[in-house]
């Protein structure tokens, strides 16, 4: 019944929601009393009756209490040794960033790759995207400045 829809509020315009048992993902553009019509990744609108949410299960991908994020940044094969003070500075140096999700561990790991070693970066954001893809982008630069205040430098990966 689409009153279910204004009454329980399982999604708002604006969220990204998906019904996995219907393979439909879309950000919700507008909730009408028969049809929610939603935005597919490529911008193309496509309406989904009501009736299909109270029956479906719906993730709610905007609705996330926190975001994981897990950077994996490939080092030149001659930056080995430097690999475990490169990560004792990577914990320090980028614990206090902001958006980091209280009570969640930063994690920081040197390892051995396909190609050489990778410091591996892991933190969690709190839930909304926009947040989550300023501390990524927080995380790579100050992971960058470190690893080059070291004198190491992220190996570039051919593609």
């Amino acid at each position: 019944c689409s009153s279910d829809l204004y009454l329980n509020r399982p999604f708002v315009v604006g969220d990204l929601v998906e019904l996995p048992e219907r393979r439909l993902t879309g950000s919700v553009r507008a909730i009408g009393p028969y049809y929610t019509e939603l935005v597919d990744g490529e911008g193309r609108p496509f309406y989904v009756p009501n009736a299909l949410f109270s029956a479906n299960a719906i993730v709610n991908a905007s609705r996330r209490q926190e975001r994981q994020l897990l950077l994996q940044l490939p080092l030149r094969p001659q930056d080995t040794a430097a690999l475990a003070e490169l990560t004792g500075t990577l914990r320090s140096d980028l614990a206090d960033l902001p958006g980091l999700r209280p009570g969640r561990p930063l994690r920081v790991h040197g390892s051995w790759g396909e190609a050489g070693p990778v410091l591996r970066i892991e933190a969690y954001s709190e839930g909304d995207l926009e947040g989550s893809l300023e501390l990524r982008q927080a995380l790579l630069l100050r992971a960058a400045a470190v690893v080059e205040r070291h004198g190491a430098a992220l190996a570039i990966q051919p593609r």
